[in-house]
């Protein structure tokens, strides 16, 4: 009875439990137990549930990536050629915007050793005053290239037939300068200069005034009106002397323009002994007298070239002395 009331109130059994069942689920350790001790069952171990396994999962497969088609190999395309750029710079533009240019005529080694005239070849740089030093990377604004017959330039000298083509940056034809054939008889046949604009329209021409000591000139525009003078002196010491200094290192031809009253020149300088001694290259400065238009500029571009072939083409021959243009009276060779 003892063990019943025991079981009921630790398990909460009922009473019904026979007692056979009891003592026979009794250990045998609480049956030899006396009697008046309470035993303590001990509880079942809880046994570990059994998680379900988990069926593999398959291994992914990697995608294949399609593979690139080859492509087909294209024949080598023929460089193309640099681009031009779209537009030049206007020298007409350029040539307002400067009071001067240089006029540096090319050596040609050719004529140096030899005693053949070959045709005369330019290069006008822009310059902001005559004393500037140019650049070794400056481009020329325009060059000046003469066009002339091989036999004429023989048998003729400075008496001769040419055109002086002036080109722009583009290459193409700005200017067109005749000079044509003359034979100077003190004051008949002076020698000229005509221009030409591109589209063959003439804007005037430069006209040698016979004087018997001085070298004058008369520039005359399109309307056939005189437009400015040009006026130098033979008493000049850069005329007979040879040094590279002061006032015999250039010679000076002084501009008039008539229409706005104010004053420019054509400068003829020293230019160094080697090219002074053994070529006849010279170099000139034009300064442009103030608010000249564009034409008036190029008429003087055009004075400097005939300058240059009447008095200093033979300058190697000649010593170094330019000749007056009153007493040229026979030709050169």
């Amino acid at each position: 009875e003892f063990r019943r009331v025991l079981f009921r109130s630790v398990f909460g059994m009922s009473s019904q439990i026979p007692a056979s069942s009891q003592s026979a689920n009794t250990p045998l350790l609480q049956q030899s137990m006396p009697a008046g001790v309470a035993v303590v069952p001990t509880q079942p171990m809880a046994q570990p549930v059994a998680q379900p396994m988990m069926p593999p999962q398959p291994m992914a497969q990697p995608v294949a990536q399609p593979m690139p088609m080859p492509q087909p190999m294209m024949p080598p395309q023929p460089m193309a050629p640099p681009m031009m750029p779209a537009s030049y710079p206007d020298p007409y533009e350029y040539l307002m915007r400067y009071n001067c240019v240089r006029v540096i005529e090319n050596i040609n080694l050719w004529e140096t050793f030899t005693a053949f005239n070959s045709g005369r070849k330019y290069a006008i740089f822009l310059v902001n005053s005559e004393d500037d030093e140019i650049p070794n990377n400056q481009q020329p604004l325009m060059n000046a290239v003469e066009e002339s017959n091989c036999c004429e330039r023989q048998m003729c000298g400075s008496h001769r037939n040419f055109n002086m083509n002036i080109f722009g940056p583009d290459n193409n034809v700005m200017v067109t300068m005749n000079r044509p054939f003359t034979c100077q008889i003190f004051c008949l046949n002076t020698p000229e200069m005509h221009i030409l604009d591109a589209n063959g329209q003439s804007c005037g021409y430069v006209k040698n005034i016979f004087h018997c000591f001085n070298h004058n000139f008369s520039i005359v525009d399109d309307t056939g009106a005189e437009c400015m003078t040009i006026e130098s002196t033979c008493c000049q010491p850069g005329e007979w002397c040879f040094l590279p200094f002061g006032a015999c290192s250039e010679i000076v031809y002084n501009v008039v323009n008539n229409r706005t009253n104010t004053v420019g020149c054509i400068k003829r300088k020293w230019d160094s002994w080697a090219r002074q001694l053994f070529t006849n290259a010279d170099t000139f400065t034009i300064t442009f007298p103030p608010q000249s238009n564009v034409h008036e500029r190029l008429l003087l571009l055009a004075a400097t070239f005939l300058i240059n072939v009447m008095y200093f083409e033979h300058r190697q021959r000649d010593n170094h002395s330019s000749s007056s243009s009153g007493f040229d009276m026979s030709f050169d060779d």
